[in-house]
């Protein structure tokens, strides 16, 4: 089910990876580009604390339903409200109207 244009309340964008090569060294760098600014519906599925080699890690699972967008794939990232998402799942829905995005961002 489609949801309503006053639901998208959440400016969502997504990056997609680029190879940059060192000139001097050849040495290859990934950093990653604006792909797409969206609205997004933000929905907080889980969020967990553990401990790791000594350090607490946290993690938060959050789904975001959003137009459909072509040529969105899974090696993409998401920033949302100053956080760094990586790309868990997507699902498109209603005949390729809207799709989900699950992305899982991870604090240490």
């Amino acid at each position: 089910m489609p949801f309503g244009a006053g639901e998208y309340t959440e400016r969502l964008t997504i990056k997609q990876p680029t190879n940059t090569t060192n000139a001097e060294t050849g040495e290859v760098t990934q950093t990653y580009a604006v792909f797409k600014k969206v609205w997004a519906r933000r929905v907080e599925l889980s969020a967990r604390e553990s401990e790791q080699y000594g350090q607490v890690v946290g993690s938060a699972t959050h789904r975001f339903d959003i137009r459909y967008l072509a040529g969105v794939k899974q090696d993409m990232r998401l920033e949302w409200d100053g956080r760094t998402l990586d790309i868990e799942q997507i699902i498109e829905r209603d005949r390729k109207r809207d799709m989900t995005i699950i992305g899982t961002e991870t604090t240490t």
